[in-house]
């Protein structure tokens, strides 16, 4: 059982939130290459600037609508839900829903995170603990809500 603080909790919606990594410079970029980019609006994005693991919020006055990002993936390349994610952010997920066939969970399921399994070291989550047994690595799921799982579970049992 790991014994780490969770600092920041994150909803499923916020961990799902759309996101661009500034992977190239252009003429007049408002943004560094590296800088993350977090949709906060339908129509702006928010940019998150890491230092040394921490995260600084600022609020960029030169923004572009998503529809423009998605149409540039020389400059922006969408990250996955787990990329770039602080291990905090990462344990902040309670269920997750199976996006790759593990061969144990059907893709869909919805599972109970139990526990993690956590790189000390680096300081970086290596798998979930599922239903206190088995193990996911975060590309193989995503985040889901308690509704979600007591939704998943009557279906199990009603099978």
């Amino acid at each position: 059982m790991t014994n780490l603080k969770i600092n920041k909790v994150m909803t499923v919606e916020e961990l799902l939130m759309p996101r661009y990594k500034v992977i190239a410079d252009y003429p007049h970029n408002p943004y560094k290459v590296g800088d993350l980019l977090e949709e906060f609006t339908n129509t702006a994005f928010k940019l998150t600037v890491t230092y040394n693991g921490n995260s600084m919020d600022e609020t960029q006055a030169n923004t572009y609508p998503a529809s423009a990002i998605e149409k540039m993936p020389h400059l922006f390349r969408k990250l996955n839900w787990w990329e770039e994610r602080t291990l905090d952010e990462l344990m902040s997920v309670n269920y997750v829903r199976i996006t790759i066939y593990t061969g144990y969970w059907r893709v869909g399921d919805v599972v109970n995170v139990t526990d993690y399994k956590i790189d000390t070291k680096n300081k970086k989550l290596e798998k979930y603990i599922l239903d206190g047994t088995r193990q996911s690595i975060p590309e193989r799921c995503e985040p889901a809500t308690l509704e979600e799982y007591k939704a998943d579970e009557i279906k199990r049992k009603t099978c």
